[in-house]
């Protein structure tokens, strides 16, 4: 197949193209031109989308002719662009688009698709200052590929993926615990400050394994919305996962949601936060538990959580200066040293 991949240069979207080459397929990628490096063997065309397409892009477009475009870009207006600039030249092509599950505007039970959408915000720039801004402008992007001329018999897809973390994702949330896992291991200190209440979970998707799922789809011409996520996973079961990537016993100390917050320690991600944890809001209280039985069924396979953090271990001791979001590990230590337990 002939298969064009918006972007190339990003971490989901370099993972796509890579599957697409070992399966054979011609892949060509769009992308700025500002840094990153695509896989080999990609044929590369640089256009900022946030411009309508200049006459050599869409002359560029129409020799290569896609059969199938996989698009994972947040901004509505680079999807309009991509639109109007593909319209002529691939006119039956399948379109994936990958969207997020923040688009739903609520997260307080894991409620699925039928969860009803942000607004959409078609005029959004990026960068999106709020998660209902980032949402509001997926869904405007949703709306844009699913009502394009030609829709209906050539294929839409959207995917809305959960947490993605995996072996190269400088993003850092999910990074955060191999690498505190590592330093308690070897800095003396086996401390490890993890969610206290029993009932919080991670849920987070290998992005291979989100890869192999949008390359096995647009084989398959699949069409619809599915969300993909990871399984949710508990925070015992994370400790002993880290254990065994790291290859020590860890001593975890548990702290609740009020105490973490009387430490002013912040949720989600971002300076001084512990990663993925909800700061026990119940607006959240669905979103790491959310339901992806239908894109299971339709052959997402997620890998074990731990299979993922043992390769993300592995990955952070050859790249000892990747980058992970959230509390240094002085300030974790600190926060531990200051309770009780």
């Amino acid at each position: 197949m002939r298969l064009l991949v918006l972007g190339g240069t990003g971490y989901l979207s370099a993972l796509v193209a890579r599957e697409a080459l070992a399966r054979g397929h011609s892949v060509a990628c769009v992308t700025r031109g500002r840094g990153g490096r695509l896989p080999d063997g990609v044929d590369a065309l640089v256009w900022d989308r946030l411009v309508p397409a200049p006459d050599d892009v869409r002359a560029a477009l129409a020799d290569l002719a896609p059969e199938i475009v996989i698009d994972v870009v947040t901004t509505p207006l680079a999807v309009r662009n991509a639109l109007d600039a593909l319209a002529s030249s691939a006119p039956g092509a399948h379109w994936t688009y990958v969207s997020s599950v923040s688009v739903y505007a609520d997260h307080s039970a894991p409620t699925g698709t039928a969860t009803p959408r942000h607004a959409p915000l078609p005029d959004a720039l990026a960068p999106p200052a709020t998660a209902a801004e980032y949402g509001g402008m997926k869904a405007a992007s949703e709306d844009a590929v699913r009502e394009r001329p030609g829709a209906e018999p050539a294929g839409t897809l959207v995917v809305r993926p959960g947490l993605l973390g995996g072996p190269g994702d400088e993003t850092g949330r999910l990074a955060y615990w191999p690498a505190h896992a590592l330093a308690a291991a070897t800095d003396g200190d086996p401390r490890l400050l993890v969610p206290g209440d029993p009932e919080a979970r991670a849920q987070v998707l290998d992005a291979r394994d989100l890869a192999t799922f949008l390359v096995d789809s647009a084989e398959a011409r699949r069409t619809g919305t599915l969300d993909a996520v990871g399984t949710p996973t508990a925070w015992a079961d994370v400790v002993a996962a880290l254990e065994h990537a790291v290859g020590t016993r860890l001593d975890a100390r548990r702290r609740s949601d009020s105490e973490l917050l009387a430490a002013d320690v912040r949720p989600w991600a971002g300076p001084r936060s512990l990663p993925m944890w909800l700061g026990g809001d119940a607006d959240l209280a669905g979103m790491q538990r959310w339901p992806g039985e239908e894109a299971i069924a339709a052959g997402l396979a997620p890998r074990p959580l731990a299979a993922t953090l043992a390769d993300v271990a592995a990955w952070l001791r050859a790249a000892p200066g990747a980058a992970v979001t959230g509390l240094t590990r002085a300030e974790e230590l600190a926060v531990l040293d200051a309770g009780t337990g």
